[in-house]
């Protein structure tokens, strides 16, 4: 065989070569999508839970918080109706 025959036969036999690591790189390619694509979906099901649960937790606290005011309210009012009430027998002479 001459040298340019050498030279076409191994040029062909690259080109052979790379186009099964590109065939190769492609199916990695697929398959690591493919495994991502399993992976986010399990991540946006994870922070779908999350999220349903911080926001059952925080109303949960906002009405607790709610509750504890109504009543701390409720005593400083019926404090100032008493003291009121003091004040109108002081102002009487009662």
């Amino acid at each position: 065989m001459g040298t340019l025959t050498n030279c076409v036969k191994q040029m062909c036999d690259e080109i052979v070569d790379l186009r099964n690591k590109r065939q190769t790189l492609n199916q990695c390619l697929t398959s690591d999508t493919q495994s991502r694509k399993g992976a986010v979906s399990e991540m946006c099901a994870d922070f779908t839970k999350m999220r349903l649960n911080m926001a059952q937790k925080t109303l949960k606290d906002r009405r607790d918080f709610m509750a504890n005011l109504q009543q701390v309210v409720n005593a400083q009012r019926s404090d100032m109706q008493m003291d009121l009430a003091g004040v109108r027998q002081a102002w009487a002479g009662k």
